[in-house]
């Protein structure tokens, strides 16, 4: 058990372009820590089996070439840039994958992996519209890194856009009304200082790459491969043709991420009633108890 950790540390991917093949084996190690064994304790034939079958699996990354260059060599000159990033999440984890697209001068678009997150979901529960809205969150922190640290030729001309598969996280967005729980409240509060929430669009799950950080990716199945490093074949398409639909969601008064409401009534009083003149003439509380429980008396027996 004292070797899993150090195995799947060994893989040195500051970039996390290996992040959704990794997934597997920090869920196996989170399982492990569940437990509450010691590190020399044997490990149990069914993590051991998912161990060694991820381990196999892994060995194919060795025959994924990345190039190092952002930008193709007999590109040419750049006419429009845009960096897109996605998120998503499920009980399994959460994560995000960031694109850069390319447009030369003649029209041809080129897409590649920029960077890459994904986390296993907490061991405390926490529901997926949450675990969504993080993962969005996340995107937001990567914006900000590339931002600072990414050197591109007219950065700031760089367009960026955000998408998610969860119509959740794009009603509260786009919330200009209710009042969220903290949870919800901060991260919301933190997506639209750092962007507008018409640069938020939804894609179809089956279109999202970052599905594949909040599920994990087999590095034997190539068609899911290509999209993780090359981005989704829409990005590939005349900017024209994408379907970006702008869901605004409205948020159920149900939902339990929003802060129910107070309400408070007002009591106009009549200046002549019999309570300002009890107040106005009475400076005892004891005696006022006993003039207040006579009247009630007398109302009873009028009732009767």
């Amino acid at each position: 058990r004292r070797g899993l950790p150090s195995t799947l540390s060994s893989v040195y991917d500051p970039l996390g372009l290996a992040a959704p093949f990794l997934l597997e084996g920090r869920k196996i190690i989170q399982k492990l820590c569940k437990e509450n064994s010691a590190w020399d304790d044997p490990i149990q034939e069914d993590p051991k089996d998912k161990w060694t079958t991820w381990m196999s699996k892994l060995q194919k990354l060795e025959g994924i070439k990345i190039p190092r260059c952002f930008k193709p060599s007999i590109f040419g000159q750049v006419k429009d840039a845009s960096i897109h990033h996605f998120s998503d999440a499920s009980e399994y984890g959460y994560g995000q994958a960031s694109y850069l697209r390319l447009v030369n001068m003649d029209d041809h678009i080129h897409c590649c992996l920029l960077i890459g997150k994904s986390r296993v979901t907490p061991t405390k529960f926490v529901s997926i519209p949450r675990l969504e809205l993080t993962a969005a969150t996340l995107s937001i922190r990567i914006s900000l890194l590339m931002k600072k640290d990414l050197e591109l030729k007219y950065a700031s001309k760089i367009k960026e856009y955000f998408w998610t598969d969860s119509e959740v996280v794009l009603g509260y967005i786009n919330n200009e009304s209710k009042r969220f729980k903290v949870f919800v409240a901060n991260r919301v509060q933190m997506i639209r200082d750092h962007s507008d929430p018409s640069q938020w669009y939804h894609v179809n799950t089956k279109l999202n790459p970052a599905d594949d950080t909040s599920r994990g990716l087999d590095a034997a199945n190539m068609s899911k491969v290509k999209r993780w490093y090359n981005g989704p074949e829409f990005l590939w398409l005349p900017e024209e043709t994408w379907k970006r639909n702008k869901v605004h969601q409205r948020l159920d008064y149900d939902d339990p991420e929003i802060k129910n409401e107070a309400k408070v009534n007002f009591i106009k009083s009549n200046p002549n009633s019999i309570l300002n003149w009890l107040e106005a003439s009475i400076s005892s509380w004891n005696k006022m108890k006993r003039i207040v429980a006579i009247i009630l008396r007398y109302k009873w027996i009028l009732k009767q």
